[in-house]
């Protein structure tokens, strides 16, 4: 099975605490932010199904968090945009149902959520043990919740607006148009090489290079305002178009700055943008900086190697020539020039001690280095590069390929049929444990961590959602109803209430993971 690369990221074996599969970390909601970011802080309780359980309930500007007593691992969380309304429990009419006369006393308010959110509409029921702080807690979260929607629809806003941006950047004629543009500056440059002394001609080649420059800037900042922070800086062509269009800008406004001229040499590497624009070209370069790890391995055997007969060639030829061999950059320059083959047998000539015959010291030595480097290993670089640049090829032209099937069907409104378990994402996570002890320590982890309420068991909403939120999984988990019966194998797995215990849930997780590997 391919893993897409965000699912790699997350779960990456060498990332620091991982333990052959999944991490604490991956599967709980974090712990508690510092006291400076804690607005609001009390310990409540929660109702959960028919019981109030105690809960540490912590406000920040952001989120309401919630925790067992003592502990800094926040066990659920309510984002504050997410908040439709808080309401207090006796003027629900709903509650007044639900809790008949004893809301009427209690200090309890419920916090609604909206329905397809982070929480999946479900409301929570807190009641204050410190009564005078009830009145200030409901005003505070109204207020903060409404404060947080407003600030996330502006942020929704503006996303819209970049997932529209990045719609015409990706799209077929802005990448042509942006081609086109390269281009032509090019042909600019190549003609004011060609006339380098046209002073008739410098006023419109610097116009020319003002609107070039002007036109590069425009497309370089709707592609930041597109890809905006992460993505822009963390893709090596946009940072390469971003260093290419600052120095062509820094060139036109301040010229008169001592270096100028140097830097103004650097905007013919502006074509170079070309390569970041079609994506032949770009499948080549990415191919080719894919091989280029292996390949600087070789290479460096080849170093090695040149190294070891450049200080030989010190301590033999040092007093026969000087000038080829006196010190330690000379011999490898020596060296380098031999394995060129340009002039090698003036070098030998120049170290050998006989006029009529063989030198067999000097014969030995850059005999053994003709071999070794420039018929051995150099040519292993060279198959070193085409293997792995050959198979970076066929895989990027795969990943095209699937790219273009993908950009189709989206386009045509169909998707590709699936049959599979939607804990699959989940799955793939498990199958790597080493031992079966270390498996049924992860499926532990995992269901203490989806028993929300401490109470011993998952019921069908503590599964659904809290492998909804689980962090890194892609596509997030959505467990339906028909999901919970079949995982149960028809409330056979379950207990009376239909709620899943430890030994029962780890056996279900032990079948899924038989029929995924």
């Amino acid at each position: 099975r391919i893993l897409p690369a965000s699912w790699s990221a997350s779960f990456s074996m060498d990332a620091p605490g991982f333990r052959g599969g999944i991490r604490p970390s991956d599967l709980s909601h974090g712990v508690l932010p510092p006291m400076e970011l804690r607005l609001k802080a009390d310990e409540v309780l929660k109702l959960c199904q028919d019981e109030w359980k105690s809960r540490y309930l912590v406000l920040t500007a952001q989120e309401l968090m919630l925790t067992l007593p003592g502990s800094e691992k926040i066990s659920d969380k309510v984002p504050l945009h997410e908040i439709t309304h808080v309401t207090k429990v006796r003027e629900n009419p709903h509650d007044l149902l639900s809790y008949g006369g004893e809301c009427q006393d209690m200090k309890a308010f419920n916090v609604h959520t909206i329905p397809n959110g982070y929480n999946c509409g479900r409301e929570y029921c807190f009641r204050m043990l410190n009564e005078g702080e009830f009145d200030t807690w409901i005003s505070t979260l109204s207020k903060l919740s409404k404060a947080a929607a407003k600030a996330h629809a502006n942020r929704t806003r503006v996303e819209a607006y970049r997932v529209r941006a990045r719609r015409i950047t990706s799209s077929l004629l802005w990448q042509r148009g942006n081609s086109l543009l390269i281009a032509v500056n090019l042909m600019v440059n190549i003609a004011q090489s060609q006339n380098p002394d046209d002073v008739n001609g410098m006023p419109v080649f610097n116009g020319l290079d003002v609107l070039f420059t002007s036109l590069f800037t425009a497309e370089l900042s709707l592609n930041l305002f597109a890809y905006w922070f992460w993505p822009f800086f963390t893709d090596g062509w946009h940072v390469f178009d971003l260093l290419v269009v600052a120095v062509s800008i820094a060139s036109l406004l301040f010229k008169n700055l001592p270096g100028m001229s140097i830097l103004r040499l650097t905007r013919t590497f502006r074509v170079l943008r070309l390569f970041s624009k079609l994506r032949s070209l770009r499948t080549l370069i990415n191919a080719l900086a894919a091989s280029l790890i292996p390949v600087i391995n070789a290479f460096i055997m080849v170093v090695l190697v040149s190294v070891v007969f450049a200080i030989l060639g010190v301590q033999m030829f040092e007093n026969r020539n000087p000038e080829a061999f006196g010190t330690f950059a000379r011999s490898y320059w020596t060296m380098f020039r031999v394995s060129t083959f340009d002039g090698w047998t003036a070098v030998a000539d120049g170290i050998s001690q006989k006029t009529d015959g063989v030198d067999f010291t000097v014969a030995l030595y850059l005999g053994t280095f003709i071999v070794v480097v420039c018929w051995v290993l150099l040519p292993v670089v060279v198959a070193v590069l085409l293997d792995n640049f050959n198979r970076a090829v066929s895989y990027e032209q795969v990943r095209m390929i699937e790219e273009d099937e993908q950009n189709r069907m989206n386009a045509q409104g169909i998707s590709r049929a699936y049959v599979g378990s939607p804990l699959d994402p989940l799955l793939e996570v498990l199958s790597r444990y080493k031992t079966t002890e270390d498996l049924s320590r992860q499926i532990d982890d995992l269901f203490r961590v989806l028993d929300c309420d401490a109470g011993g068991t998952v019921d069908f909403v503590e599964l659904q959602e809290g492998l909804r939120k689980m962090n890194g999984l892609e596509p997030p988990i959505h467990v339906s109803a028909d999901d919970y019966t079949r995982l149960t194998r028809s409330g056979a797995f379950a207990d009376s209430n239909g709620d899943l215990g430890a030994a029962s849930f780890e056996r279900i997780m032990r079948e899924e993971l038989q029929q995924f590997v």
